[in-house]
């Protein structure tokens, strides 16, 4: 693995990857055990762009000087939670995609803490249980559907007038 990767391969776990055709929400096919024994990607060289251009929130905290580095327990692998932030421009709405061995991780421990903090300042998360999951949170308001669904929600200034934010215990875990 590349950078501060280490052993995480969170990012091989969620995400669609169509130059490959690996599904959302399932291991790529490319994951494998490297020398030395550690499980990683077997086509790091020649992997997919959309690969080489993926940055997360963990690994980009732990990178640039200029942001506070997240702690080690909200690194993919350890809290089983892949975040962030669309396109790594946009920092309005945070995007959440549990790993799917652990759908309920974004509402636990040290992710759920974090979560909360995003909220209480104004943002926005989107949480990717699956492609017919999603779940969209702004302020103390909810919306759960299916992607399409959701897509034009996300444009909204609020995303519901009423609605309750799932329990999000930031002790759990």
């Amino acid at each position: 693995m590349a950078g501060l990767c280490q052993d995480c391969t969170g990012c091989c776990e969620v995400f669609e990857v169509r130059a490959i055709s690996k599904p959302f929400g399932t291991p790529c096919q490319h994951l494998g055990a490297l020398l030395g024994g550690a499980k990683g990607c077997q086509i790091y060289a020649d992997r997919p762009p959309e690969c080489q251009r993926y940055v997360c929130l963990w690994l980009d905290s732990q990178r640039r000087s200029e942001v506070e580095r997240m702690p080690e327990e909200l690194r993919p692998d350890v809290s089983r939670v892949v975040m962030g932030w669309p396109w790594g421009i946009e920092r309005d709405t945070l995007l959440v995609y549990p790993y799917p061995d652990s759908p309920d991780a974004w509402q636990k421990g040290a992710v759920a803490k974090h979560l909360r903090m995003v909220l209480s300042r104004g943002g926005k998360v989107v949480v990717y249980i699956s492609a017919s999951r999603v779940i969209a949170l702004y302020g103390d308001m909810a919306v759960v559907g299916t992607e399409a669904e959701f897509a034009e929600v996300l444009n909204r200034p609020e995303f519901l007038t009423e609605g309750d934010l799932p329990n999000v215990d930031a002790g759990a875990g």
